[in-house]
């Protein structure tokens, strides 16, 4: 998530997040990574370049 300078976000979840994921396009197709719920998910280039293409 991006947010403006000083922001601050709060996520309470009730039963507690085992695991989370990230998405990707590799080789034109949408790919899921799994990961843990303390980790913060890496960034995605190539799928914010083509959510960002739609429309255009």
């Amino acid at each position: 998530m991006d947010h403006d300078a000083g922001a601050v976000t709060i996520h309470v979840y009730s039963p507690p997040i085992e695991a989370i994921g990230h998405y990707e396009i590799v080789d034109g197709e949408l790919h899921r990574t799994a990961g843990p719920p303390d980790e913060g998910s890496p960034a995605s280039p190539r799928l914010l370049d083509a959510l960002n293409s739609i429309g255009r």
